[in-house]
């Protein structure tokens, strides 16, 4: 009979796996029926996989193989923290980790648990970090069960969970802060019960003076930069270096791959959407602007949009472009010769067509950060023209490896 543990997936996993399968076969011989095999053979099965998990803890956990992938919805979206955190242990001089982003704005446990498939495991995480719980209406237990069930799919593909107490909100009613409490209490007996590691989010930021002044923007929701620090700061105790300072500021590069130079212009309402008919015939003229990346500078630099800006993202392309919702760029890539490339999209970006074909269309909202999808694709040898329709912002980079992917990572 053959016994598939949750951790087979892993390094660790495979060897206990033949260890419990080798010794079950001494104990109770070679059974196909599933009512053959006895109680001592589970109870070593159980045994086996608890020490499999502890030791891929500290295999995942090796700074030279972490990849860390960040669940959550609209505050791991904007990706300031994941940010902060991948600067501090490099300015630490530590080995630099992986970064991969996976916020969606407006999402809950049951969201997180839906794609966890698609934004998590295609990531090949070591470390997966769980943010839930401002969006959620539903009842604590509910909320719990989703939680658990996040918990047991990353545990079984061999990833080590970090849970997140949720941020705090201004609103302080009764019925809002019994919601945050109960979810909270969840997370904290989840960690406890589990044995994982747990950023207290929450109380770091709660135990500040004026917390909701000076740790909120005005929608009494999303963490300042000086919230998203405190995340940050809980996500590196969990990580164990609670010894390392975090960065004053965030030190930014534009990401690699970008592709800087638009020609661009407004959609009018009348257009349809863009085909390989209209994408022949769009050509640079009378109403296309040149837009350059990284764009202007906001007028607040403290302005989350002026992150996004420094990072390669085009933001308020209606202020540099002229008017509009929608709006028209191509863009030209060089290639010393013909090679497989990588695009990786973010923001509001809607469809993107390479040497005439289309490569990419938007299909749902995946998050605004950048690199929420990647398109493998094929460069020609010589100029390969890139045409774009796109919302109000966008981020498009084209990357040669996997390595070069990730946005947050370089």
């Amino acid at each position: 009979m053959r016994i598939a543990l949750p951790w087979s997936n892993c390094r660790v996993g495979v060897l206990a796996h033949r260890l419990v399968c080798v010794i079950g076969r001494k104990m109770v011989g070679e059974y196909t029926h599933p009512t053959g095999i006895s109680t001592m053979f589970f109870r070593l099965l159980a045994v086996t996989t608890m020490l499999c998990a502890s030791l891929a803890l500290a295999d995942d956990q090796t700074p030279t193989t972490r990849r860390i992938v960040f669940l959550g919805d609209s505050i791991t979206d904007g990706n300031t923290y994941p940010l902060l955190v991948q600067q501090a242990i490099r300015e630490a001089k530590l080995p630099v980790p992986e970064c991969f982003n996976a916020g969606i704005g407006g999402d809950t446990s049951e969201g997180m648990l839906k794609r966890l498939d698609r934004d998590v495991f295609s990531h090949h995480p070591t470390v997966v970090t769980i943010s839930a719980g401002i969006n959620d209406r539903f009842p604590s237990e509910t909320f719990a069960k989703n939680m658990t069930a996040i918990v047991d799919a990353v545990q079984a593909y061999g990833a080590t969970p970090i849970l997140l107490t949720t941020s705090i909100v201004r609103d302080k009613s009764p019925e809002r802060q019994a919601r945050l409490d109960g979810y909270n209490a969840a997370i904290r007996q989840l960690a406890q019960q589990r044995k994982l590691p747990l950023a207290e989010v929450y109380q770091l930021m709660d135990r500040q003076p004026d917390a909701v002044g000076k740790l909120l923007v005005e929608d009494g929701v999303h963490p300042n930069y000086l919230g998203q620090s405190l995340i940050a700061r809980a996500v590196l105790n969990a990580l164990g270096h609670e010894t390392i300072p975090l960065p004053p500021s965030l030190t930014l590069e534009i990401f690699p791959g970008v592709i800087r130079q638009w020609q661009m212009r407004a959609a009018a309402k009348s257009e349809a959407e863009l085909d390989a008919q209209s994408v022949a015939k769009l050509v640079p003229g009378p109403g296309f602007a040149t837009l350059n990346l990284p764009g202007r500078p906001a007028a607040d630099p403290a302005d989350w949009k002026e992150q996004e800006r420094q990072c390669g993202f085009a933001m308020d392309i209606a202020e540099q472009v002229g008017k509009g919702e929608r709006f028209f760029g191509i863009a030209t890539v060089t290639a010393d010769h013909a090679k497989p490339a990588v695009l990786n999209t973010g923001a509001d970006l809607k469809a993107v067509w390479l040497n005439g074909q289309q490569v990419y269309k938007n299909t749902g909202w995946m998050g605004f950060h950048a690199c929420k999808e990647q398109i493998p694709v094929h460069l020609a040898a010589g100029v390969n023209q890139l045409v774009i329709d796109t919302g109000g912002s966008f981020f498009l980079s084209l990357t040669e490896t996997d390595s070069d992917k990730n946005a947050a990572a370089r």
